[in-house]
């Protein structure tokens, strides 16, 4: 399988980027999930979309404004905990088999409050049958805490 992230930089109906994908020789695509990069209220179409062209879902690849905020006892984190279970919920119902999420970067120092709600969203993935992927573009401490 050959997979592609979804956005390479033109804004396009979603039915055209993928149809470019598709006709490229990829097989898969990997797609970021919320309403960044020109994608409007109806980003959870585009799984539907991506498969009429012939594509598969590798993953979705979670919001990353205010990963930051998840490691606070305060009510942004608890926002971006409830988006990114959210987005657990939405692989389970769209029947995508893995979620691509962000741990807050080396700044932000892990706590126990933090670690509580990462424990809640793999919790609810490891129900649901779905893969939960940290990426470490912002940290390299911070991931050998998550476990």
């Amino acid at each position: 399988m050959l997979s592609i992230f979804d956005w390479f930089g033109y804004r396009l109906a979603a039915q055209e980027r993928y149809r470019l994908i598709k006709s490229a020789g990829f097989s898969s695509v990997m797609m970021l999930w919320g309403q960044q990069k020109g994608r409007g209220p109806d980003y959870r179409d585009a799984p539907g979309i991506a498969r009429a062209a012939g594509l598969s879902v590798e993953n979705i690849h979670a919001p990353t404004i205010g990963q930051h905020d998840l490691w606070q006892d305060a009510l942004p984190g608890e926002d971006v905990a409830a988006c990114y279970l959210q987005c657990v919920d939405d692989c389970h119902d769209l029947d995508i088999p893995t979620l691509v999420l962000h741990l807050p970067g080396d700044d932000y120092p892990p706590t126990a409050v933090g670690l509580e709600r990462l424990r809640r969203i793999v919790g609810r993935a490891e129900q649901m049958g779905v893969d939960v992927a940290l990426e470490n573009l912002q940290n390299t401490g911070n991931i050998a805490f998550a476990f």
